[in-house]
Parts: structure tokens; C-alpha cells; sequence
């Protein structure tokens, strides 16, 4: 038996979900013997650790009146190999972002439901040797990791790919800031800095995010692991006939990409009315019906990691994308898809349609590592390019399959 590590994350370490699917390559390496987790959002999947305690956002609502019953141990041996994720969408926040919301999520979490007898024992009984805190933030969470830390007298390493703590905007939404909002930040930000201050090193999913961290936090160690790739890389640079191209995205579909996709579809369309975007996740009606409506895209709702990596091996051109907006340029400035690893990873050329501020475009752009459109006015240039070229697509694979061996590449990262 090696060290013990407690995972203490919202989301549970489960495939199903971006962030879960995270954890579980970050901390692959960690026989699931060895890993208990903390969580609120989700269940693990089957033999990913030894134990979980589960405090959904209603228990911590339950604590104001019944503290001392506040979450569960779950179940690990009822549980089944994956969670699908639109069967524990109930534990999901919902409504619209505001401030207010959030504010008083965060006041709830404050009180403390984290801290009762039931999760004490079963904290004692884990034994942790040291933690790893998926940052977000919420407060409870943040609290808890600094709560063990010092309960256990053990190290405490901090993962991210947000830059919640360095925005200096509303960026629940495109308000401005209020004074509900400003409570909010003063709140979370507080949590924060306590937070940093008992880490002892910090994990970063780019060189750029970790050094804005080290610079505000004053950190000392600060590591860079990006996403893994499981896939095997399988080269797919031929050219297909029109009738067989593929073109796919695949991945989360919020408010920051229904507009970019609409017009990599109706570019598609001005290329050959043959041509359409198959769009392939999960999103509510209004984006639904935004997305039907296209005549260049055909919408094929959620399917399993497992579907879209069959999906990712079979199409002709794999797309990235986020809408551009001064808003949320802002907003998706350092973030990396959970997928990234996989497009590059598969042998598919990927295309990058994003503003070139944004990490992924820099990334690709850096690396020459998939074909990349900047704005609308060179989008259907560099889709011709990546469904026609043969020496392109076959010069972006050589590139993508250099980058997966350095940057997500399973043992290294490991």
C-alpha cells in the first residue's frame, strides 16, 4: 500500500463528466485503493476509489437544521462501472447565473456542513496521508481542504483550470458588479487566500494559468500537467470524397459556442451544400432549436466517451470552437477542453476556430499543431484547407501526434 490521498472535488471522479474525467487522468497513478473522495456533484465511478462521502448542495442546506446527519458514505459496491450523467442532473445547480444565487450558496456552505461527527469518522478511518483539492470556488470545499490539512498535519496540493480568484469582473454573468456580487467575491476570494496560503504546491493545466497563480499567491512549487490522452494515435489524413466527409464536434454546448458553431455550419453549407457539422452533447431546448434550425448542422444530442471516441477515430475533421466575444474571451481566456488531448491524440486534424487571445487557439497556433481560424473571415479558407489538403492535413497530424508525445502523453504525465 502507498500513500493515501484524499480527493476533495465537487464533481465525482466519474467519465461521464469533464471534470471527473480530469481527476481520474490526473490521478491515474494513484491505485484506487489509495484514493478516498470528497464530493457534492455525481457519483464515482466503480473502482475508482476506495471510499466517497457525498455532500450535495441540499445536504448542505439540511445542516442548517439537522447538522449532525449532513451527507452520506456512499455505496461504493452498488455502484455501476459509469454514472450517466443525465441521471444525477438533480444535483446540478439550476437557473440562471445570479449573483444572489451564488451569494447565498456560498453563505449556506460557509456555516460549515462540512464539519460534523459522520464525515469526521470517516476521515479518521481514511487515514489520508495528503490531499489534493480540485479548485473551484466554493467556499465549503475550500474550507474542508484547509480543515484536513491541518487536522491531519498533511500536505495539501491544489489542481486547477480556472482562473476564478484572478478575474477582476462579474463573471457570473455580463452584469456589472453589485454589491450582491462584490459580497459574493469578497466571500469566495477570502476562502481563497486561506486556501493558498496552507498549500504546498500547486498543479497547473498550462504554463501560462500557473504562473498567473504563483505571481498573486506568491506560491513556491508549481507544476504543469495537462489533460491525457488514452487513445492510441492512428493517422487519418487521407481526403475523403464530399459524400464521406465527416465534420464533428463534440463536447460541452453552452451559451460561448451555439454562435460559432452556427457559422461553421452555414460555411460549411457555402462550401458544398453537401457539407454539415455533426454536433454531438448535451444543451437545453432554446441552443437546441438554435442548433436544428442551421441547415449546415445535424444534431446528434449526448452519447457516451466511448461513442465519441469511435466518432473521433471515424470523422474527417474534428472541430474546436468558442464564440467570439470581448465577454467571453475574457471568460474562456485559460481554458483547456477536456477533450483537447483526445482530438490530438486520435490521429483526426483538428480546426481551432476561436480568438487568437484565447489558450487553445495559442496553444495550436504555438505548436502548428491543427489548423486555426481566428475570425469568420478566414474560416472557410482554412476549412477548405483542412478538408482538401492532403500535405496540410498530414503536416497537422505530424505536429499533433509530436505534442501528444510531450504534453499528453499518459506515463509522462503520470
Amino acid at each position: 500500500m502507498g500513500k493515501k490521498v484524499l480527493l476533495i472535488s465537487y464533481t465525482a471522479l466519474m467519465a461521464s463528466s469533464p471534470n471527473g474525467r480530469t481527476m481520474q487522468s490526473l490521478l491515474q497513478g494513484v491505485p484506487s485503493s489509495d484514493l478516498a473522495l470528497f464530493c457534492s456533484y455525481g457519483l464515482p465511478d466503480k473502482n475508482s476509489c476506495s471510499s466517497c462521502y457525498k455532500v450535495s448542495n441540499k445536504d448542505a442546506v439540511k445542516a442548517l437544521y439537522k447538522p449532525e446527519s449532513v451527507g452520506h458514505i456512499v455505496d461504493m459496491a452498488s455502484l455501476g462501472d459509469t454514472v450517466v450523467a443525465n441521471e444525477i442532473q438533480n444535483d446540478q445547480p439550476k437557473g440562471a447565473k445570479k449573483a444572489w444565487k451564488y451569494l447565498f450558496k456560498e453563505l449556506i456552505w460557509s456555516i460549515g456542513a462540512w464539519n460534523n461527527k459522520k464525515l469526521n469518522k470517516w476521515l479518521e478511518e481514511q487515514k489520508p496521508d495528503c490531499i489534493v483539492f480540485m479548485y473551484g470556488y466554493a467556499v465549503g470545499l475550500q474550507k474542508l481542504a484547509v480543515y484536513v490539512a491541518k487536522k491531519f498535519n498533511i500536505p495539501l496540493f491544489v489542481y486547477t483550470c480556472e482562473d476564478y480568484c484572478l478575474k477582476d469582473y462579474n463573471y457570473l454573468n455580463r452584469k456589472k458588479i453589485s454589491l450582491v456580487y462584490w459580497l459574493f467575491r469578497k466571500i469566495t476570494d477570502s476562502a481563497t487566500e486561506k486556501l493558498f496560503a496552507k498549500t504546498d504546491g500547486l498543479i497547473a493545466n498550462s504554463d501560462s494559468l500557473g504562473k498567473e497563480y504563483q505571481k498573486k499567491y506568491n506560491l513556491k512549487t508549481v507544476k504543469t500537467v495537462m489533460m491525457a490522452s488514452q487513445m492510441d494515435f492512428i493517422y487519418n489524413g487521407k481526403v475523403d470524397d464530399i459524400e464521406n466527409i465527416n465534420v464533428c464536434y463534440l463536447g460541452a454546448l453552452g451559451h460561448y459556442r451555439i454562435k460559432a458553431l452556427i457559422e461553421i455550419g452555414s460555411t460549411l453549407q457555402n462550401i458544398d451544400p453537401r457539407l454539415k457539422l455533426h454536433v454531438y452533447g448535451r444543451t437545453n431546448d432554446v441552443f437546441k432549436e438554435l442548433l436544428i434550425s442551421c441547415p449546415g448542422i445535424e444534431y446528434h444530442g449526448f452519447v457516451s466517451y466511448e461513442e465519441v471516441q469511435r466518432v473521433m477515430r471515424n470523422s474527417t475533421l474534428l472541430i474546436e470552437t468558442i464564440t467570439d466575444d470581448p465577454y467571453i474571451n475574457k471568460n474562456k481566456k485559460y481554458g483547456f477542453s477536456t477533450k483537447y488531448a483526445d482530438c490530438f491524440a486520435c490521429g483526426t486534424p483538428l480546426l481551432v476556430y476561436a480568438n487568437e487571445g484565447i489558450i487553445e487557439t495559442e496553444f495550436a497556433m504555438e505548436h502548428k499543431c491543427a489548423f486555426v481560424a481566428t475570425n469568420l473571415d478566414q474560416l472557410e479558407s482554412a476549412l477548405r484547407t483542412a478538408l482538401f489538403d492532403s500535405d496540410a492535413r498530414n503536416k497537422q497530424l505530424d505536429n499533433a501526434k509530436r505534442i501528444t508525445d510531450i504534453y499528453f502523453n499518459n506515463e509522462k504525465n503520470c
